[in-house]
């Protein structure tokens, strides 16, 4: 129902212990982003003693921000009997990475059991498929917000970001929520009851309290309601209509003149039920009509 725009990922790196150099990038995409001194001096955050091993773990370094998850397989047929790796996102470092959280533990979870149930990342003729897959997951998600990789008949790698969303502000009795999604084509019987009760009433003319009332609603649990479609982005919230009011246009009518599926959408809304529909001229002429010289009460007049 939203769109969000979310932080855009610099780089993704692989980090493995090599039981020769140690700690060491397998890959990076794009590759060189991350240099070596600088993985170097926050190499022990990448590869990780026991204690934080599948943690998620943030850190603020050389004006970068790295998010990652250490992993440790435990095995015999392993060097030192444990491998260990950790794929890293890479951001400026002012970044909010909170929407990677998820996306970054659900990739070090899935590599990790393509490791334990195919030796994925310890058989080399498997292994070098993963930089190809690190880019396009890479590129998917900057450019889609979202990937399907399938990794062989079996697997797939399926991610997507769910961006933080702003807080919504309070929602006062007096203010009209005014509907900005298509209802009917997202509205289903397993909404919360309340919900669904308060949803018919929403008009574009009833205002918070009234709502309640007509709902017959506690009108704390209407507000909540509210809330929560404000969050999601269905609604907005106006200031109720009243006839002793200034209304003007701002400049942003400019874009109704301009594009004709908002002209469509305009001419449906205001149309009465059961009665022809103004032209979208007509309409345009009111609006452009009103001035901060008059009320709504003269304008009609």
């Amino acid at each position: 129902l939203v769109h969000v725009t979310s932080p855009m990922l610099k780089c993704i790196l692989f980090g493995e212990f090599d039981n020769i150099v140690g700690p060491k990038i397998a890959f990076q995409i794009p590759a060189g982003f991350v240099t070596q001194d600088t993985f170097d001096g926050i190499s022990e955050y990448i590869i990780t003693k026991p204690a934080l091993s599948g943690k998620l773990i943030t850190l603020n370094a050389y004006r970068l921000k790295f998010l990652g998850v250490s992993v440790i397989i435990e095995g015999s047929k392993y060097q030192r009997n444990a491998l260990l790796f950790n794929p890293t996102f890479v951001f400026e470092s002012r970044t909010d990475t909170q929407p990677y959280d998820p996306i970054v533990r659900k990739l070090a979870d899935i590599l990790q059991t393509l490791e334990k149930e195919g030796e994925f990342l310890s058989n080399p003729s498997h292994k070098r498929k993963l930089p190809f897959i690190f880019e396009q997951i890479f590129n998917d998600l900057n450019s889609k917000g979202e990937c399907a990789i399938r990794v062989d008949q079996v697997n797939s790698i399926n991610l997507k970001l769910f961006p933080k969303l702003e807080d919504p502000p309070h929602v006062l009795d007096h203010q009209v929520p005014v509907r900005v999604v298509d209802f009917d084509a997202n509205v289903t019987s397993n909404w919360d009851i309340t919900m669904l009760q308060v949803i018919p009433y929403i008009d574009g003319v009833n205002y918070v309290a009234r709502i309640a009332k007509l709902a017959c609603i506690d009108i704390a649990l209407v507000r909540k309601c509210l809330q929560h479609l404000i969050y999601y982005g269905c609604i907005e919230m106006i200031p109720i209509f009243q006839y002793g009011n200034v209304y003007t246009p701002t400049p942003h009518i400019r874009k109704l003149s301009d594009n004709v599926a908002m002209q469509r959408a305009c001419v449906g809304y205001v149309a009465m039920p059961g009665a022809p529909p103004p032209t979208f001229a007509n309409i345009f002429t009111l609006y452009c009509a009103l001035h901060p010289a008059i009320t709504f009460r003269e304008f009609c007049q």
